[in-house]
């Protein structure tokens, strides 16, 4: 069941949001954090978390290269059978 409260409704409809680790928003069919900076890891500056891989990233263009790499994997294994 989902959540009915307003944040969660303010996301739904508008696509971001906050939760108490920073901003959520989505972004290539994938739904990112943005972590605030007390909540980064000191010894990476980790800025971005995804939702869909579960770890953290220094940026945008990471997760698109590691999206496109799951999805060539993807391909290729359906490829073969």
């Amino acid at each position: 069941m989902m959540r009915q409260d307003f944040w969660s409704r303010f996301f739904r409809r508008f696509g971001w949001g906050y939760d108490p680790y920073g901003i959520v928003f989505r972004y290539n069919g994938d739904e990112v954090i943005w972590l605030w900076w007390w909540k980064r890891e000191k010894s990476r500056m980790w800025k971005f978390f995804s939702i869909g891989f579960g770890c953290s990233f220094r940026s945008l263009k990471q997760i698109d290269d590691l999206w496109d790499e799951y999805f060539k994997d993807m391909r290729q294994s359906d490829d073969k059978s």
